[in-house]
């Protein structure tokens, strides 16, 4: 293989992993404190009474949790890409000939499902719990569920034509292992 592919192969492996702590990190910050935080805070039962209708509600919490995972998920890759330009992290050199606009398109097209998704889980936990430091304490073991399939694409067996393209984010993690690799 010609050696964008394969570092773009490398690449893809762990980027969906990667983007997932940071999602996931910057997300449970608002998602936690948005729900659990405000029932505490007696907050949230003056935004039920008010004009908002539920769902009207919902939808700009999950978009507040998404954006703000997304931002710190751009914050760290641009800081990366940063460090590697000022030769504080060397990278493989064919890693910049992988990253072409085609493949930051198709990666950008499914990441953003998985970024709602994050973000839904998040404000699911952070809605069920009773108190703030309990949706805390729920947050490892959520993380860790949301991790594990994103360990797919280390694995060379599997690939996105068998049964783990059912799996939400095993999916995502795969087809990014195939767009950085040209397929």
């Amino acid at each position: 293989a010609p050696p964008t592919m394969v570092a773009g192969a490398a690449l893809g492996r762990g980027l969906t992993l990667l983007l997932l702590v940071f999602v996931l990190s910057g997300g449970a910050i608002v998602a936690l404190d948005t729900l659990a935080g405000e029932k505490e805070r007696g907050s949230l039962e003056t935004l039920l009474v008010s004009g908002a209708r539920r769902p009207e509600i919902i939808a700009s919490k999950l978009i507040a949790v998404s954006v703000i995972g997304l931002a710190v998920a751009v914050a760290q890759v641009a800081s990366a890409l940063l460090f590697s330009s000022l030769k504080v992290i060397v990278l493989p050199v064919n890693i910049s000939a992988a990253l072409n606009p085609v493949a930051m398109a198709g990666l950008i097209i499914v990441y953003l499902p998985l970024v709602a998704l994050i973000a839904a889980i998040l404000l699911l936990l952070s809605g069920r719990a009773r108190s703030y430091k309990e949706a805390q304490l729920n947050f490892i073991p959520v993380m860790f569920v949301c991790l594990a399939p994103a360990v797919a694409p280390l694995l060379p067996s599997l690939s996105l034509r068998s049964i783990m393209a059912l799996v939400p984010i095993a999916n995502t993690a795969l087809s990014a292992r195939e767009i950085m690799s040209g397929n």
